[in-house]
């Protein structure tokens, strides 16, 4: 039989042993708690702002990356980066280009690749790529993306607009010798058109942006990338693998290729092999040579911003006296003068400005006191261009003369003003009747002149009908 001591005894042990049975899973249940915790810290900063480079695992999508098909503007060997123009129709697929896609999607069939979402920019080709892409690959609409901003291609400045194959060799030249190894350096010229002048660094901020996006918004997607240009798929693998951006243009995309499963792994896997290719090689050495003709033209053409006058006078040519200089800029002068100008028609239509005001004059109280006096003396005479003399009876007429002829015949002028010729005549009175027909009669004359209308009209035509 147990005495009261030792049942207590009993329970007292089983309180303790409890009380550790307690403590235990407290303990396991807080570890597992701080472990939930950890793990949810770190899935909140990996969906952050991505930092490059990215290890194995610290994305947590799957990215294929792609260039769209040959556009038209790239068939025409036009190099186009402004962003305002990429919409165009002129920059859509062309028939190879729709084939380059057809060859893409065909390679991502043979991999086993259906993307689940497809990101693509605003650029003509990129939406035709799109919409080629999802027609084949069974990609529904609502997992067709597209993109503003983050996936504009750099802007060239000057250089947009010129030659795609020579341009685009010496922008590689360009970051290779200038660029570094952020891509700091390397700026193309500015440009007055609105097309931004950019360095690879302007292009990994939009890149980074690009990826925290994709970072935040999904996760465990099969996301495929479509850029309208060579450069930016090839600058975020570097981004992502930590190459040196002075060698992105060893991963240069062609039109319509595209690169699956981008990764820091395999994209150093294949640097050594592409920053010595024979083909990347010859383009930088064209590059070289295509670059030194480029800045060479834009310092000719600095020049002649600051000092235009060197593009009339060479600054070799022998001084001339005023004579013969003057002899010389009128014939260099003579196929632009003699196109018709508004200052030729001036004195016509001065006249008939002057005969019409003269007309529609209101009658003054003083006319009406002289009533008597005016109709024996006849209507006041009118404004004439003469210069009065002494006795206000005579008056030496001024030649009218257009101003291209007195800047024609300026020498001539010279040499007739050693013996200058007075031309004296009585100034005309006319009648009011005379007067009225005068100005009518100019007027007439100055309609009729042909003031090349009708030329205007017909090359208005011609440019509709292009």
């Amino acid at each position: 039989m147990v005495s009261n001591s030792q049942l207590l005894g009993q329970i007292r042990d089983n309180d303790d042993e409890n009380t550790c049975i307690g403590r235990r899973t407290f303990v396991d249940t807080l570890a597992g708690s701080v472990s939930s915790l950890t793990f949810y810290r770190f899935r909140v900063d990996a969906m952050g702002l991505v930092q490059f480079p990215c290890n194995e695992g610290a994305l947590m999508n799957r990215y294929h990356l792609m260039r769209a098909g040959q556009s038209g503007l790239e068939e025409k060997n036009v190099l186009s980066t402004n962003p305002l123009f990429l919409t165009n129709s002129e920059d859509g697929l062309t028939a190879l280009g729709m084939l380059q896609v057809e060859e893409a999607c065909s390679k991502m069939i043979q991999s086993n690749i259906n993307p689940s979402v497809v990101k693509y920019s605003l650029a003509s080709k990129c939406i035709e790529t799109a919409n080629m892409i999802a027609n084949t690959l069974m990609v529904g609409r609502n997992r067709i993306v597209p993109e503003f901003t983050f996936m504009d291609p750099r802007g060239a400045g000057y250089w947009n607009g010129k030659e795609l194959s020579t341009t685009e060799a010496a922008l590689f030249a360009l970051d290779v010798a200038e660029a570094g190894d952020d891509g700091r350096g390397g700026r193309p010229p500015p440009n007055e058109d609105g097309t931004a002048n950019e360095t690879l660094w302007d292009q990994v901020i939009r890149l980074r942006q690009l990826m925290s996006v994709l970072e935040t918004q999904y996760s465990g997607d099969t996301i495929l990338l479509i850029f309208p240009d060579g450069t930016s798929p090839a600058l975020l693998s570097c981004l992502i693998a930590g190459v040196p951006l002075r060698d992105v243009h060893a991963f240069n995309f062609e039109p319509g290729e595209v690169r699956v499963d981008v990764t820091m792994k395999s994209t150093l896997q294949s640097y050594s092999a592409r920053k010595t290719a024979p083909q990347y090689v010859q383009t930088l050495e064209k590059g070289k040579d295509q670059l030194a003709i480029l800045r060479k033209e834009q310092t000719i053409l600095t020049q002649a911003e600051q000092e235009p006058s060197t593009l009339l006078v060479p600054s070799k040519a022998p001084a001339l006296p005023p004579r013969a200089r003057t002899r010389q800029q009128v014939a260099f002068n003579d196929d632009i003068n003699d196109i018709p100008k508004f200052s030729d028609y001036m004195p016509i239509a001065s006249l008939g400005t002057i005969a019409t005001m003269t007309m529609l004059r209101p009658q003054r109280d003083d006319d009406t006191e002289k009533g008597g006096l005016e109709s024996e003396a006849g209507p006041s005479p009118m404004p004439s261009l003469s210069y009065a003399d002494s006795t206000n009876s005579l008056s030496m007429t001024a030649p009218l003369v257009s101003p291209n002829v007195l800047e024609n015949n300026s020498f001539k002028i010279a040499e007739t003003a050693q013996s200058p010729m007075t031309m004296v005549s009585q100034t005309p009175v006319l009648s009011k009747e005379e007067r009225i027909a005068a100005a009518n009669k100019a007027m007439a004359e100055y309609l009729e002149r042909d003031d090349g209308g009708e030329d205007w009209l017909l090359s208005v035509k011609d440019m509709l009908g292009e």
